[in-house]
């Protein structure tokens, strides 16, 4: 709850998108990031429906936030002292992996999006395959992926390492893991394949084109926490490096006492976490700071996991103060944006433009400017742009589709088999920041925005003469 009230006044960008689709799936039963149309941007399903419901419940969508992330924090805290307990460690476990994860500089950043559900699943995952329980294990699963299809990783390597030394026929019941877990999982996807003409997110292949954004697409996910992070927000990128460099050390320690129990589980989160790492780095992932989430939380489950079982003394003080040290990095609370938050202007601040937009285009739609969640969230009338808009994606995919080898290209053809025709409509208004402003364009308003990691910019509403 603490960490609700530090941070609801700073979700990121990203949260508010996936606010959007929950708010019109809770009002008008539609899947969306705009009431106007439908569109298949949305991740994680699973965070958006239980959004959903938190609004339904509450009225409020950032009080569901609130709800959700406490409720998945008390799950990660009880299920860590379950698998702590079933591994026969510190009773530190729960309170030094919670403290933790409240408290990482990047984790903190990503409230709103899915990654603290990943967490729990993740865990829950863990916990389950240690007590050999395949049909949790495979329901659990299947969960995760609905969380975020890239977490099939992850929980796939704990599912597998967990279970297989307490299994007696262990390819048939792995089978049966798999088969609860397409159970799961598989319904929503046949239903985003027929209905929303995607088996997988059209943002899938949007966040995986960092050479097509001008980026490096091996080195991208590597270099980018000691470039772009590290020069913007260094002690916040040191503190969250931190625990994945010693959940290395703890690594290699747990190699050398691998017969323990506990030291598998470490060798195994470990594992799950870097090859999910590498898995984003080989279908050429952006480095968006959340896509990091699954390792810093994998690794700190294996760091706190070492620390509980050889000293949980000395680890609870670590632990202790690395928090510490995290929360007096984050700054003066209540905060105005996210320890690290990349977006060009505050939430509060693109509240306030969001409002006026109707009032300046008499109630036209509006192109956004590369930002769009609190824009929309916040506007009476349509913020365009390719998460909320088909026809502003479809040259992206198109592009994708150009770019891919043979495999690829006939694994998205298939995907796109039920994908409606989209063409892209002009808009008359457009919002983008000063320094791209056409000159043949007529300004209707300015705004100046800010934030520590851009400073200041200008946000321009302009006139394009198009058609209205």
């Amino acid at each position: 709850m603490v960490l609700f009230v530090v941070v609801h006044h700073a979700l990121v960008d990203d949260a508010y998108i996936t606010l959007g689709y929950a708010r019109n799936l809770a009002e008008h039963g539609h899947w969306g990031l705009l009431s106007d149309r439908s569109s298949n941007t949305q991740t994680s399903p699973l965070n958006c429906w239980l959004l959903a419901a938190g609004i339904v419940v509450t009225g409020r969508p950032v009080v569901a936030v609130g709800a959700l992330l406490v409720a998945t924090l008390t799950l990660i805290g009880w299920t860590s002292a379950q698998l702590g307990r079933d591994l026969g460690l510190s009773r530190m476990l729960p309170y030094g992996l919670v403290g933790l994860l409240v408290t990482s500089p990047l984790l903190v950043s990503t409230v709103g999006l899915e990654t603290y559900l990943g967490a729990a699943l993740l865990l829950g995952i863990a916990r389950y395959a240690v007590v050999g329980k395949p049909i949790v294990v495979g329901a659990l699963c299947g969960l995760a992926v609905l969380d975020r299809p890239d977490l099939a990783v992850p929980a796939g390597v704990l599912a597998v390492a967990g279970l297989w030394p307490r299994l007696e026929r262990p390819l048939t019941q792995l089978g049966t893991v798999a088969g609860v877990a397409a159970l799961v999982a598989l319904p929503w996807h046949v239903f985003s394949w027929y209905i929303l003409g995607g088996f997988l997110p059209d943002t899938t292949w949007l966040k995986s084109m960092v050479t097509e954004f001008g980026g490096d697409t091996w080195a991208a996910m590597f270099y980018a926490p000691f470039t772009n992070y590290g020069r913007t927000w260094p002690a916040a990128v040191a503190l969250t490096v931190l625990p994945v460099a010693v959940a290395l050390v703890c690594a290699v320690v747990a190699a050398w006492r691998r017969r323990e129990a506990s030291s598998r589980m470490v060798l195994t989160f470990v594992a799950a976490g870097w090859l999910h790492f590498a898995g984003l780095v080989a279908t050429g992932a952006a480095p968006f700071t959340w896509y990091y989430g699954p390792l810093v939380v994998c690794s700190m489950c294996a760091m706190v996991l070492t620390l509980a079982g050889t000293t949980p003394r000395v680890g609870s003080v670590g632990v202790a103060l690395l928090a510490a040290a995290c929360a007096v990095t984050a700054g003066p609370v209540p905060w105005t944006t996210a320890p690290m938050q990349g977006n060009q202007a505050t939430s509060n601040q693109y509240a306030a433009v969001g409002r006026q937009l109707a009032g300046l285009t008499s109630g036209q739609p509006v192109l956004g400017p590369g930002e769009i969640g609190v824009l929309a969230f916040n506007s009476a009338v349509p913020v365009v742009d390719f998460y909320g808009d088909r026809g502003q994606i479809q040259q992206w995919l198109d592009l994708k589709y150009q770019k891919s080898g043979p495999l690829l290209r006939a694994f998205l053809l298939w995907n796109w088999t039920h994908k409606p025709a989209a063409v892209e409509t002009p808009l008359r208004y457009r919002l983008m920041f000063g320094q791209a402003t056409p000159p043949t364009a007529r300004v209707l308003a300015s705004w100046l925005l800010q934030t520590p990691s851009y400073g200041p910019v200008q946000l321009v509403l302009t006139d394009q003469g198009q058609p209205s």
